[in-house]
């Protein structure tokens, strides 16, 4: 009887552990090719990032396993299916993950997806009650086929018993190995490929910095640890002595900041009101003004301390008190803060302690109706206290009327952009509960309008504002400064938002102007940050203290002493990514492991490549080195003195082909420098300076082509511009190919894609179109300078096909079934 009990028990665990196996082996490959779905066509072409995905597959299922392990103690009726439903709820969670990084950059383990989860966040990502019913079907369906597979695989795999338990320990023996393996692999992801997957694997950001095995990693943390320590802020107190060229009275002071206003929304169309009064009144505006980071939590900490984004794991960590209010405090100002979002996300909670001490109303710390349906109301609410604060002082006797500084905080031009009937201005656009599953040209449009229709809701807002404080402006007692927390990529770039680590432009700089009676005449200042604006209110006051005493900015009315600024990457330096921006230029940079700066690409203002020389940008980096470190005596955050240069070839800028949308010429789309479908189709022929005249099977005439620029330096794009035409309505499942080859070796790159910036797939296209397509292909900096080819070509991609290729004059059948673009050339 025992020895029965014993085949039975051995028996039933070699069928459960058979069953775990085929799970893990099942999930393990739905995972990398789901992982593989985030990743940039032209990474797929690096071993080491297959090696990293594999690894971090490997290490999600090593998870998967411990804890699959815990269920077997359970009743075989219910620890199998527990064991199903938890594979299934993983590959459930990376497809609704990858879902919302398609369409919006953020991971569900993003801090911006807490944002989004209210009532209606959900629905405005496009997560709707019919896509929530077609995620249930899903799950049941993969919890379904998993169960029944596993039991087809434990029946067609059961060997005799005496065979079963040896093999149990050879196999568990591998698996064990691969997932120790896997999990080493990835914890010692390289340096140089974190940056990628950083970005795009879901949870990477968060566990990788901290399971990472690298020897750097330790200095880190001492570093950072030390850093803190190191803090003296501010570097020397004020005093009133330093005040004694202030002319009473005091102005007020008014800042107002709205969620993701880009640099181009100040403009007559989309802010008439604001933009009406700059032209009547001397000002300050910027040619490239930039938030100290392109999240809400870099950009309000330097907006508020007059700081560089890298100061705020610090500051918040203390907390320290902005030196800045302290120095308005003094003077007799009275602090009021109305904001309409409620600060109370993580990483908010120090910037509400400050303000709880230092301000006469704390907004800050409360919540309204926000973070829903009811940021009108609370936009609404702000404007009429703010109003109400000019009012009531106003009314109070002379002696007993203070200076103001009033700090507002507008949220409807946040997602999913809110705005009244009144300001509905542009239309159409997209309804109040919309879906943002599927990018085109039509949603494009539409989510666009509703961005600008808010932005029209939120300056009315502050013309309200203006207006109550006229008495003020006449007599001139107020001066006020508008800014965006941050900026908002509306496919710019080929992406929307703001919350990648991508520090473009678009999301990155911010609409600005700052008012102020003593300005005898408007000035435009070349370059500019969030960290300049308190130290040139306190300069216009006529404050006689050391700017960098307290602050890592400069005063817009006085020469730069250093003619750059700094746009943090979210967690720098903790995380690596930051950036340099200088009037011609922008320096992407990152730090090492080994605290070593490294520089991985330089583009202008606008994202577009540019010339540089390393002695053009090495000063400006070296110079910013020492200022990093000037709130932290005897403390070096820079290992070395000396800079790395790492260009990184899938760099992501935007080529311009169409013009740029700024304030002079708001009538343009931001996606419109990437070119619209309706630029890329028309009934007409596009001119072209190479004329081809080849045909691909019965469907697609190759019309020509149009180098940009037929030398490449190594590390850019090779842009090349193809025009062709649709004979007849092609079938669905056909591509065309694009290989670039390396003359006299076989390396080749692809870069297959749908043309139009793969909004206009092939099954689509209509009789007697012509399609003008724009096709970027990465080089890398490991190639020789030489010459190169294009291989053109069109194939059905379920059966891997390729069809035959004609000349159309001749209508003679070519003997390869590719076309070649004529030789490019490669130069370093």
């Amino acid at each position: 009887m025992s020895r029965m009990l014993e085949r039975t028990d051995a028996r039933s665990f070699y069928g459960y552990t058979s069953f775990l196996r085929f799970l893990l082996l099942c999930n393990f490959v739905c995972l990398v090719v789901l992982f593989f779905l985030y990743m940039p066509p032209q990474t797929l072409k690096q071993p080491s990032l297959w090696f990293s995905v594999f690894a971090y597959a490997a290490c999600w299922q090593s998870a998967l396993l411990l804890a699959g392990s815990l269920f077997y103690p359970l009743p075989r009726g219910v620890g199998r299916p527990l064991l199903v439903f938890l594979h299934g709820m993983s590959l459930i969670l990376v497809v609704i993950d990858l879902v919302l990084f398609l369409n919006l950059r953020i991971h569900l383990d993003d801090p911006m997806t807490l944002v989004l989860l209210h009532p209606k966040g959900m629905q405005d990502i496009g997560f709707s009650w019919l896509y929530g019913a077609f995620l249930v079907g899903l799950f049941l369906f993969v919890f379904l086929v998993q169960w029944l597979l596993g039991r087809i695989w434990w029946r067609w795999f059961r060997p005799p018993l005496q065979v079963s338990m040896r093999r149990q320990g050879w196999v568990w023996g591998w698996t064990g190995a691969f997932v120790l393996a896997g999990g080493i692999g990835y914890a010692w992801t390289p340096k140089r490929l974190a940056e990628s997957l950083t970005e795009r694997l879901p949870g990477y950001q968060t566990f990788n910095p901290r399971l990472a095995l690298h020897p750097g990693q330790v200095l880190r943390k001492k570093k950072l640890v030390d850093r803190a320590k190191a803090l003296r802020y501010p570097r020397k107190a004020f005093s009133l002595a330093a005040a004694k060229h202030v002319k009473k009275p005091l102005p007020h002071i008014l800042l107002i900041a709205s969620e993701s206003v880009r640099a181009d929304m100040l403009n007559p169309q989309d802010m008439p009101q604001m933009y009406r009064f700059l032209q009547k009144h001397p000002h300050l505006s910027s040619s490239a003004h930039y938030s100290t980071g392109h999240q809400t939590w870099e950009g309000m900490f330097g907006l508020m301390y007059g700081l560089a984004g890298h100061q705020r794991p610090t500051f918040y960590g203390q907390p320290l008190t902005p030196h800045n209010l302290l120095m308005l405090k003094q003077l007799g100002y009275r602090l009021l803060s109305f904001s309409a979002s409620s600060f109370k996300e993580q990483g908010y909670e120090p910037l509400v302690k400050i303000f709880d001490q230092h301000y006469d109303i704390q907004i800050f710390k409360q919540s309204f109706e926000a973070y829903n349906s009811a940021m009108l109301s609370s936009d609404l609410r702000i404007t009429e206290m703010a109003i109400q604060a000019l009012e009531k002082e106003r009314r109070l006797p002379p002696e007993k009327q203070k200076p103001l500084l009033i700090v507002l905080f507008y949220v409807s031009t946040h997602y999913p952009y809110e705005s009244q009937a009144q300001d509905q201005k542009f239309r159409p656009f997209l309804p109040d509960r919309f879906q943002s599953l599927v990018i085109h040209d039509g949603y494009r449009e539409g989510l666009w309008n509703r961005y600008r229709n808010s932005c029209i809701f939120v300056d009315r807002q502050i013309g309200r504002v203006l207006q109550a404080a006229q008495p003020e402006i006449s007599q001139g007692r107020l001066m006020w400064s508008f800014v965006g927390d941050h900026g908002e990529e509306f496919w710019d770039a080929g992406e929307y938002g703001h919350a990648s680590r991508r520090l473009l432009s678009s999301r990155t700089q911010t609409a600005f102007a700052l008012y102020a009676p003593m300005l005898k005449a408007s000035k435009r200042v070349a370059v500019s940050s969030h960290a300049d604006i308190f130290p040139t209110f306190l300069d216009l006051l006529g404050v006689d203290f050391p700017i960098e005493h307290y602050s890592d900015g400069a005063s817009l009315i006085k020469p730069r002493t250093h003619n750059y600024v700094q746009i943090n990457g979210y967690g720098f330096p903790d995380l690596p990514n930051f950036a340099i921006a200088t009037p011609q230029r922008k320096i992407f940079a990152r730090r090492t492991l080994g605290f070593e700066l490294e520089v991985n690409a330089v583009l202008d203002s606008e994202d577009r490549p540019v010339r540089w020389t390393r002695q053009e940008i090495e000063p400006i980096l070296r110079d910013w080195m020492k200022r990093v470190d000037h709130f932290y005596p005897n403390y070096r955050l820079w290992e070395s003195s000396r800079v790395l240069y790492h260009p990184l070839p899938s760099f992501p800028f935007a080529p311009t082909y169409g013009p740029i949308r700024t304030a002079e010429t708001p009538h343009l789309k931001p996606w419109e420098r990437l070119g619209s479908t309706r630029d890329h189709v028309s009934t007409k022929p596009f001119p072209v300076k190479t004329p081809v005249g080849v045909r691909f099977g019965e469907y697609v005439e190759w019309v020509g082509y149009t180098f940009h620029k037929p030398e490449v330096r190594l590390g850019d794009d090779l842009v090349v511009e193809f025009v062709f035409r649709c004979r007849k309505k092609i079938p669905k499942g056909y591509k065309i190919f694009f290989h670039g080859h390396r003359e006299r070796t076989p390396q080749f790159v692809g870069a297959d894609h749908d043309p139009v910036y793969n909004t206009y797939p092939l099954y689509e296209w209509k009789e007697g179109e012509y399609i003008r397509d724009i096709m970027h292909m990465p080089t890398t900096n490991e190639w020789q300078p030489g010459s190169g080819r294009l291989h053109i070509g069109l194939y059905n991609k379920a059966s891997g096909q390729r069809t035959p290729v004609y000349e159309i004059k001749t209508g003679q059948k070519l003997k390869t079934t590719h076309a070649d673009v004529i030789a490019f050339w490669f130069v370093p």
